[in-house]
């Protein structure tokens, strides 16, 4: 999550896209979040899978249960999973969202 946004009818996130497909290949505005290179970092994410975040790819979706409710198949429990980005990951992430923002420009 990038941001958050109040609105009049609730919250509104900012989000990058993710996926655990393709993760041998980051192209620049992206950043891993991968087990086996850090076990703390990927359990604070509260990751299912390893995943690539992609800051090229944001959307603003509404802090609601169609985007934020407990899935039909829940891997993490029968409660949300909401993650951090553990400090070890701060220096990927800021350069993956640095790039995204320059080739905007």
């Amino acid at each position: 999550m990038l941001t958050v946004i109040q609105r009049e009818d609730g919250h509104e996130v900012i989000v990058a896209y993710g996926t655990s497909q393709g993760l041998s290949h980051l192209v620049a505005g992206q950043f891993a979040i991968r087990k086996q290179d850090s076990a703390a970092a990927y359990a604070q994410a509260g990751l299912s899978y390893d995943t690539k975040f992609d800051f090229n790819q944001v959307v603003a979706v509404p802090w609601d249960q169609e985007f934020f409710d407990i899935p039909p198949v829940p891997m993490q429990g029968a409660t949300p999973k909401l993650g951090s980005l553990h400090p070890v990951l701060m220096k990927a992430a800021q350069a993956a969202l640095h790039a995204a923002k320059s080739s905007l420009r």
